[in-house]
């Protein structure tokens, strides 16, 4: 029938269904923009949501951002809503994997201190890490949508200043070499190409008019 007929044309018509891996991307991607948020301690902004930080985190941020410190490591408390202090202590780039967890996500604020062509540089960082689906949903989305407030809240009220922000997957990614990539990308300088010169007499074939053949035709009779 034609109605069946149409129905076929729609449906041949219509994307693909989503898989679960795509309806959770697009289920973090609305809580980002503050989406369903409920009234409680936490905050709605247009990028998304604001959990207060606790007084121990406060005094963690304010003593790296005096240099008393070289590291803070920042957890999301999802029962009560709330940006905990993890650890926060003076550790070397090379250490910090060791205190990641593999099953959590966290935020880590860095004071990288290393050489550069021969400058020393102090570069402070923002880190987001995630392992993937081996930490919940709700987990991962909250994360994910507290990012963006926690970093602004970061610099506006405790005056850090990030140089790079970054994410990574596992806990084993954080390392120095990886930070000093980060930070100092290696630069790749296209060699400009050039062709090599013709050799004379070499070049390419001319294409002679008629009138042209006849007047070397005509030179040869008259020779």
């Amino acid at each position: 029938s034609l109605a069946g007929y149409n129905k076929h044309l729609d449906s041949e018509a219509a994307p693909p269904p989503l898989t679960n891996e795509e309806i959770e991307k697009a289920e973090i991607r609305s809580h980002e923009t503050g989406v369903h948020i409920g009234a409680s301690t936490k905050k709605a902004i247009a990028t998304g949501v604001s959990f207060p930080l606790t007084d121990d985190a406060v005094d963690a941020v304010g003593k790296l951002q005096k240099g008393d410190i070289t590291y803070v490591q920042l957890a999301l408390d999802l029962k009560q809503e709330i940006v905990t202090l993890a650890v926060g202590e003076t550790v070397d780039a090379h250490a910090i994997a060791g205190t990641i967890p593999d099953d959590q996500a966290r935020y880590h604020v860095f004071h990288y201190k290393h050489d550069h062509e021969g400058e020393a540089l102090q570069s402070l960082v923002f880190v987001y890490s995630c392992p993937g689906y081996k930490c919940g949903v709700k987990e991962r989305m909250l994360y994910s949508s507290c990012k963006g407030p926690l970093i602004s809240t970061l610099e506006q009220d405790y005056g850090l200043e990030f140089v790079k922000k970054m994410e990574i997957g596992e806990s084993s990614e954080f390392t120095r070499d990886w930070l000093y990539d980060q930070l100092h990308p290696a630069v790749t300088i296209a060699k400009a190409k050039f062709d090599r010169p013709k050799k004379p007499g070499k070049g390419g074939r001319r294409l002679l008019r008629s009138s042209d053949i006849s007047t070397v035709e005509g030179e040869e009779d008259a020779s």
